[in-house]
């Protein structure tokens, strides 16, 4: 969903699965990285795919997702830049199942206080942190996380 979006470059960072995943990824025009500190927790993820971004010319914000969440439509991601600009904001956050999150779009201004996340959480806190200079956008598809088999068998 993330190529269909249109938002470019897509970075996919692995960890603990990086050489079962991988192949599966090989033929696809993305970004690999691996967090090799993966077990320090989502933060130390979200780290090591913003590091890939670095000091690239053109890179007006990020789009985070989860492969985890496989209901997620490429149009729903492709709106999300689209509706920061149009908002004036920093941050369009997920709404769903009683919470906020990720898919999340955050504007440059923002990738610092990514950054400087503990290692073990994740982008949630800045989103309630800067409730002021975030637009919500209900995304029930975003509830659909696939952690197990069992899972993935309901969704499928």
């Amino acid at each position: 969903m993330a190529l269909a979006s249109g938002c470019w470059p897509v970075v996919v960072v692995l960890g603990a699965y990086e050489p079962d995943v991988r192949p599966a990824l090989a033929e696809l025009p993305l970004e690999i990285v691996v967090n090799h500190q993966w077990a320090a927790g989502v933060g130390s993820s979200i780290h090591t795919g913003l590091r890939t971004l670095e000091g690239r010319e053109g890179v007006a914000g990020v789009v985070l997702g989860l492969a985890d969440q496989p209901l997620v439509a490429a149009g729903f991601l492709r709106d999300m830049p689209a509706t920061l600009r149009r908002s004036g904001r920093q941050i369009v956050a997920s709404a769903y199942a009683g919470t906020v999150g990720v898919p999340a779009c955050f504007a440059r201004e923002m990738l610092p206080l990514l950054m400087a996340l503990p290692r073990d959480s994740g982008c949630k806190s800045v989103i309630l942190s800067h409730l002021d200079d975030t637009v919500m956008v209900d995304c029930p598809e975003a509830a659909a996380d696939i952690d197990s088999p069992e899972d993935y068998r309901r969704y499928t």
